[in-house]
């Protein structure tokens, strides 16, 4: 995706377009060279103008009558207008975690409003945090939405997952040079390349998928809750907690709690179905460390059958 420091240059409508696409985003549309539109469920749309806006650094600069219309304006006038669909279709996972990002925030709201509090004492582990709201988190890190206290200073950082199994999602990150360079500069990460290489000689087959467990527990945080894992410094690129599926604030004595499908709380090591794996897969559009065809990614185990290599 886009990040602040692109925007230095001139970018187009297409540029911004892609960019959404890859925040999964399917269903847009061009109108001209400076406008196009997206199609989101009729309750998201403010949701979602509010997110490719923080994300992509852009401004929400019309809500229209009743905040129904929103348009989000990005750099040098071009606009994206945030339509209703009908349907879900062409509604990637990024929908349904902003649907748990708005559930979470009325949950919140509800337990202030009932308890005449200003915060919520929240439980994570062994560590307990004072929450008052929940937001996105902008730009591409691997917070989706983070939680802050009646300050509005951030506390708490989530990574969302969509389903309640290991194969309901797509991978645990990405391991390009420019997206997580400490990612893909460790040693294990240019083994796995280089025998991939050597393996298929710079040409990924057909309908092909190889893969490797990742050892390196180090690594292994750094992909599942963030590239700041080592510094062991919770934030944005090291998330307190990792959440699947719909999310509950569940109380718990005289303090709260986060529940989902699968939970996974900074440091546990991913085992099973959910241990994280490199792949290279065959992309017919893609050329990833040289590889022709190929995208290289860490994923979790089940999240698709691969060849040992």
């Amino acid at each position: 995706m886009l990040r602040f420091s692109t925007f230095l240059k001139e970018e187009t409508a297409e540029d911004y377009r892609q960019s959404i696409i890859r925040m999964g985003y399917r269903n847009l549309k061009n109108i001209s060279s400076k406008r196009f539109q997206i199609f989101v469920p009729a309750k998201e749309r403010l949701i979602v103008a509010d997110k490719i806006a923080s994300r992509l650094g852009g401004a929400l600069v019309s809500t229209g009558n009743n905040a129904g219309k929103p348009v989000v304006e990005f750099v040098g006038g071009i606009l994206l207008f945030v339509k209703p669909e009908p349907s879900k279709s062409g509604v990637g996972g990024t929908a349904k975690e902003d649907a748990q990002l708005a559930s979470l925030q009325k949950q919140i709201q509800d337990e202030l409003t009932k308890t005449d509090l200003m915060e919520l004492k929240l439980k994570i582990g062994n560590k307990y945090y004072a929450v008052a709201r929940a937001a996105t988190t902008p730009g591409t890190p691997k917070s989706d939405f983070h939680l802050l206290n009646n300050k509005g200073i951030e506390v708490v950082w989530i990574s969302h997952k969509d389903g309640s199994k290991a194969k309901d999602f797509q991978q645990w990150g990405g391991m390009s040079a420019r997206a997580e360079p400490l990612i893909a500069s460790h040693s294990e990460t240019q083994e796995f390349i280089d025998d991939v290489k050597k393996e298929f000689g710079g040409v990924m087959p057909r309908a092909t998928t190889v893969g490797r467990p990742v050892k390196d527990k180090n690594l292994m945080g750094m992909s599942v809750y963030g590239n700041k894992y080592k510094t062991g410094v919770l934030g944005r690129q090291n998330v307190t907690i990792l959440l699947q599926g719909p999310v509950k604030l569940v109380k718990s004595k005289t303090y709260y709690e986060l529940e989902s499908n699968h939970t996974s709380i900074n440091g546990d090591i991913m085992t099973g179905d959910y241990a994280p794996v490199f792949m290279a897969i065959y992309k017919g559009d893609r050329n990833n460390f040289g590889v022709k065809g190929a995208r290289f990614a860490i994923q979790p185990k089940a999240s698709r059958k691969f060849k040992d290599i």
